[in-house]
């Protein structure tokens, strides 16, 4: 069975979790030209040197430069049913090519609505993330 399928888990609406307001009152943080050209260069060198690899310099590049505990690269499959992730950079590393429902993590409901979303306690709508 998929880990992050859970058959019979509970989850609330999606709006019980969302924060997205909150986006607009945090305060910007000013561009780090030099952070964002070193990585757009590592990425140029990744592609040439060996493109099989550069969804990974991505992730690597992601988590440096904008930092956090993980950063995963979800590429939706054809039937556009299911994420996989080919990278992934941080604490979820192990994960690598795994993947899941659409319906079981958030970036699902980021592409439903086309739009960036923001989530306080998204363990109640995805019971994958419950500690």
């Amino acid at each position: 069975m998929d880990p992050l399928e859970h058959p019979g888990s509970a989850s609330v609406p999606l709006e019980s979790v969302l924060c997205t307001e909150e986006l607009q009152r945090r305060p910007s943080r000013p561009p780090d030209h030099e952070a964002e050209n070193r990585a757009l260069v590592s990425l140029a060198q990744a592609l040439a040197d060996s493109p099989r690899t550069v969804l990974q310099t991505l992730a690597n590049m992601i988590l440096e430069v904008f930092g956090s505990e993980s950063r995963v690269v979800s590429l939706v499959t054809e039937d556009e049913k299911r994420f996989y992730w080919p990278a992934i950079a941080g604490i979820w590393q192990p994960h690598i090519g795994g993947g899941t429902r659409a319906t079981s993590v958030p970036v699902g409901d980021v592409l439903d609505r086309n739009t960036p979303l923001l989530f306080k306690h998204f363990e109640r709508r995805y019971p994958y993330f419950r500690r």
